[in-house]
Parts: C-alpha cells; structure tokens; sequence
C-alpha cells in the first residue's frame, strides 16, 4: 500500500514537473521563432507571420531595412520578441496613423492622441481621449495615464526615438513608418500590419486589395500626356520629387510628364530658380501642384515672383492639396492620401486630363485662379 502511494505520489510530482517546465518555457522565453512569413506586395517596412497558435511582426525602415522592433503574440513567448499580452487600447501618434485605424473602423480603440485636433474627424469629435503631446511638448504622465496597451508613433529623428522608447516597458512602443515608402501603395499596405496587429487582418486585407486593384486599373488607363510642375522655392532652391518617390510615382501614373530632370531614386532633385523658371517657360501647358503652402494664387505670386511676374508663362491649371475639413490644422491629403492612393491618383488624373472640374469632385485638390 505504501508502495502504491509512492508511485501516486512520483507521477504526480512529475506530472507538475511537466506544467512547470511548461511554463517556464512559455514565460522563460525559450521557444526559438521560426515563423512563416506573407507576402508583402508593395510595402518594405513591416513583416507578417505565423508560428503555431503565434502571430508575429517585424517592424523595419523602410529606407534602410533596419529592425524597428520584434511583436509576437499567442500563448507562447519567444525569445527576442517582445510579447504583446493585450493589444485593444490604442495610443496614436499622429493623425495618419489615426487615419489607418479609422479605415478599418477601429476608431474607438484609440484612448489617447498626440493632438485631437490634428486627427481625422471621427477622431477629432471625441473629447473624452487624452492628449499628450499638446503644442508639441510630449506629456509622458498624460500618456500612460490613459493606460494604452499599445503605443502606435512615428519618429523623425534618432532623438525623438529615444525619448518616446523610455516608455516601455510600460507600454510598448510599435513605430509606423509609413511615411518612409516610395510608393503609394506602400504606404497604404500598412493597413495589414495594422489590421494584422489589432486582429482584424482579414478585413484589412480584403481593403488594401480593393485600394491596390482601384488604383491599378487608374493607372493603366490610356491617358493624354501632361508636362507638370510642382512646389515654391525655398533659401534660393527649387526641389523637386525624385523619380521613384511617392509624388513622382503619382504624377506619373497620372499620365502626367514631371518637367524637371529625373533621378533614378527617390531623393530629391534641387535647382536654381533660373532653371526652373527656364523649365516652365519651355512647357507653357504644364500644370503646377503643391505650390508650398500656399493657399491662393496671390501668394503664389508673393513667393515665386520671377515666374509669376517677370515670365512670360502663366499656368493653364494651378492645383493645391489642403482641401479638408480641418479648420486649417490638417488636410485630407496628410491624413486619408496615405490610406487611399487611389483617390489621390483619380484627382490627379482629373487635373492632368483637362476635365471640366466640379469642385465636389475633387477630393484632395483646389483649383487655384488669379483674382479678377
């Protein structure tokens, strides 16, 4: 009898020997991750993937591939990830990234923000979030008072980064660098990391692919050539988008011909103001966007005086981006043209085709006209 109790009592020390080892394994973070990873189609700063019961993303740069941050969640740990217990309480750090979570209708979710009144409009009417970064001064209290469970932000600089990072392990910091991809619909993928983070990825899928299909067969139309032109100078200059950059790639899918010389990246082409008045008097048709932050045709004059006064050219069609409903902070074209690209490329193909335009028509542009 005393035997049988003892062997009883052996498996039953074993027994929790087992759970134990278990879940030292699942908090020890021992697993070693080997994910399978999806595809992305467009964008180069995030990874999707699956391991078990585990989902995991890798944040990058999308300018230089380096490794932003390792998320893994599921009820294993891995090691040199950081485990996400909860991810339902969103802080955002911008209006564009409220502008994603907006898209996928995940708007309440936010509990905090960098500014309310930088934010979308469903955001922006909600007066019971937290702001923690008024006029630019980042409130860390105010922050983690709002108990987020996710930070979601952006960084400029390696100092801006450092600061915000001293908030985990509080709250974990996943940086949305959307802004750094070439092309538009990169920046609009993003919607499946995001999706993909918060658990709704299959909805988030389903709207990039609808977003990315719409602005393939935009771009594919047989268009009407158009030479463009495009910003202000500034300290003396004239930069223009590169070849391969998010506005070079729209202008050209837009059946328009950018009139300043091409680089075969994404950086900037810069020029003198000669020269790129020199560019506009040789296309005379050309159509002009972006002037700066202009808002009229008369500060277009103020600020590009050479061109607007001592030239013989005047634009057939001057278009600005601001159009919006933000009482001047943000526009459209900031918070929603990162979402949907393809609405960006239907105003620009409405603008380099010539098209009689309603003004309702245009989603992210104004017509600028001198006054009579």
């Amino acid at each position: 009898m005393n035997l049988r109790r003892l062997h009883i009592a052996l498996a039953i020390a074993f027994t929790c020997l087992l759970i134990a080892s278990g879940c030292q394994e699942s908090k020890g973070k021992l697993r070693m991750a080997q994910p399978s990873w999806l595809d992305n189609q467009y964008a180069r700063g995030f990874r999707l993937g699956t391991q078990d019961q585990d989902s995991f993303l890798l944040v990058l740069d999308p300018g230089n591939g380096d490794t932003l941050g390792q998320f893994q969640w599921g009820p294993h740990a891995y090691s040199g990830y950081t485990h996400l217990d909860a991810r339902l309480r969103i802080a955002s750090g911008s209006g564009v990234i409220s502008g994603l979570l907006s898209a996928l209708k995940c708007q309440e979710r936010i509990v905090a923000v960098d500014q309310r009144s930088y934010q979308p409009h469903l955001v922006k009417i909600r007066e019971d979030l937290v702001q923690f970064s008024l006029g630019g001064n980042f409130n860390r209290d105010a922050l983690i008072q709002s108990e987020p469970d996710l930070l979601l932000h952006y960084f400029f600089e390696s100092g801006s980064r450092e600061e915000i990072e001293r908030l985990q392990p509080h709250i974990p910091v996943v940086w949305i660098q959307n802004y750094r991809e070439a092309h538009p619909l990169a920046k609009s993928e993003w919607l499946r990391a995001i999706g993909f983070l918060l658990g709704n990825y299959p909805k988030a899928d389903s709207l990039f692919s609808d977003i990315s299909q719409h602005y393939q067969q935009l771009a594919q139309r047989s268009l009407k050539p158009r030479p463009v032109f495009c910003n202000l100078p500034y300290s003396g200059t004239w930069a223009f988008p590169g070849g391969q950059s998010y506005l070079g790639t729209l202008i050209r899918d837009a059946g328009g011909i950018p009139i300043w010389p091409q680089s075969e990246g994404s950086e900037s082409v810069v020029l003198g103001i000669e020269e790129a008045a020199q560019l506009l008097e040789e296309n005379p048709g050309a159509l002009w966007i972006h002037p700066g932050d202009c808002p009229d045709w008369d500060c277009v004059v103020e600020r590009a005086p050479r061109i607007m006064k001592q030239s013989a050219w005047l634009p057939s069609r001057m278009a600005q981006c601001d159009k919006g409903d933000f009482a001047g902070q943000v526009n459209r074209w900031y918070n929603e043209g990162g979402v949907r690209p393809d609405r960006l490329l239907s105003d620009l193909q409405h603008l380099t085709q010539d098209t009689a335009i309603p003004a309702e028509d245009l989603y992210f542009y104004r017509c600028l006209s001198p006054q009579p």
